[in-house]
């Protein structure tokens, strides 16, 4: 059962999108979806479906994370426009990103 959530070699993208499908499917039913969820967020292992999430989508998760983690705090002074034009360009790249996982799942 666990080549279902490992990356083969020279696996064609018909047939990655096929076994991954069927990964999650099996993560849907699992005992151990919340442990493996956890496992999730503190280790990477490239190309694995883990607790029912597929690696790209892992991938956009972690960047709209880190460019969260980026934005600046409640501005100080509402005149700054280095601070204001810099919350918006990050907040520009979060949605887009967001838009990018929404349209995707």
């Amino acid at each position: 059962m666990t080549h279902l959530f490992f990356p083969v070699d020279d696996e064609s993208d018909a047939d990655r999108d096929e076994r991954e499908e069927l990964a999650c499917t099996f993560c849907d039913t699992c005992p151990v979806l919340a442990q493996c969820n956890e496992l999730r967020l503190t280790r990477r292992c490239a190309g694995a479906v883990m607790a029912g999430v597929r690696p790209y989508q892992r991938r956009r998760r972690r960047k709209i994370h880190e460019l969260e983690a980026l934005q600046p705090g409640p501005l100080a002074d509402p005149t700054d426009i280095i601070v204001y034009e810099h919350q918006r360009a990050l907040d520009a790249e979060i949605r887009q990103y967001q838009m990018s996982f929404d349209t995707a799942v």
